[in-house]
């Protein structure tokens, strides 16, 4: 008994000796754009268009041209203000370390959707 006694507490000490690693998993609370496009309507006779936008992650987004809008949503854009060039969607988090920027250019518009070119950075 005595034996099985001293063998138990050697194994216990032996055990004791090994650390389970720690270990980090990261979470990534990059910003993220999920969804930027542009697509033709009519309001009344004139020719315009809706941009809409949807974010996970970030807390502030911008919108050339318009300036800094809610973190997902749509609004309509006349045709002129569409026409003045590419239309950048930036998201960052709260303190800039991450940013992620769509780009809609109207040289590349299809039928319905304007396709977006999608790039991620880190500043």
């Amino acid at each position: 008994m005595l034996k099985k006694i001293i063998l138990m507490t050697l194994l216990s000490l032996s055990l004791n000796a090994y650390e389970i690693p720690t270990i980090h998993i990261p979470t990534d609370n990059r910003p993220d754009i999920v969804i930027f496009h542009a697509r033709s309507t009519l309001v009344g006779e004139q020719a315009s268009y809706i941009v809409t936008w949807k974010t996970v992650n970030a807390t502030d987004v911008n919108i050339t041209f318009i300036g800094k809008v809610a973190l997902s949503g749509s609004l309509t854009i006349t045709e002129g203000e569409y026409n003045r060039g590419e239309i950048v969607l930036k998201a960052s988090n709260h303190n800039n370390s991450h940013v992620d920027i769509a780009v809609i250019n109207k040289h590349r518009a299809g039928d319905k959707a304007t396709p977006i070119h999608h790039r991620r950075s880190r500043y």
